[in-house]
Order: C-alpha cells, then structure tokens, then sequence
C-alpha cells in the first residue's frame, strides 16, 4: 500500500521517501545538513523559548484548550523556522494548513481503503 501511495499522490521524491542512491538524495541532504546542523539549531533557541512561553501562557488561561495550544505552539516554531512567519494567534490563517498533508495521508493509509 505503502508504494502505491507514494505513486498516487506523487511523493516518491519526497525527501522521506527518495533512496539514498539517486542524485537528488545528495541535494536533500545538504540541504538539512545546512538547516539542521549544531550551530544553526542553537539559533532556534529564542524561537523555541518565545514559544513555550506562549504555550505555557496559553495553557495557564484555557487548560481546556490543550490540544489547540499544542497545535498552535508545533506550528508557531515551524512556520517561524521554514518561512520567518510568526503565528499571533490560535486563528492564524497557516496553522492548520500544516495539519491538513497528515490528515489526508492518515485517510489515504488506512487498511481497506
């Protein structure tokens, strides 16, 4: 199932998914390396610091509301890190757009489908 869904929603090349041994594989690499590497992830450090107050702020006034928070914190570091988008608030219009390739992946995989 696993290869068909890859054929049909065109993620073969996705950088998941690629084999080690094709070209492209040497792109991807360098380019996380270069995202991803010791001294670059230190600079995250005021990101992640300004999110988890957000986070802990959020959770202090509605405790309810943990998974909304916990969506909005996850999105809050990703949009800030991949785009330099700072997220304001719980209705900002990219928060759920990042949910949306996972929902639709878990439709795709589920058995019998």
């Amino acid at each position: 199932m696993a290869r068909m869904y890859k054929d049909l929603v065109n993620r073969k090349m996705a950088v998941s998914n690629i084999s080690s041994q094709h070209p492209r594989f040497k792109v991807y690499r360098r380019l996380l390396h270069a995202g991803l590497n010791t001294r670059v992830v230190g600079s995250y450090h005021e990101i992640l610091d300004d999110e988890r107050d957000i986070l802990l702020r959020n959770l202090k006034s509605k405790p309810n509301d943990f998974m909304a928070h916990l969506w909005r914190a996850a999105g809050g570091v990703i949009l800030k890190i991949t785009y330099g988008w700072t997220v304001v608030d719980n209705d900002d219009y990219f928060v759920p757009l990042k949910e949306q390739p996972f929902v639709m992946s878990a439709e795709i995989m589920k058995p019998g489908r």
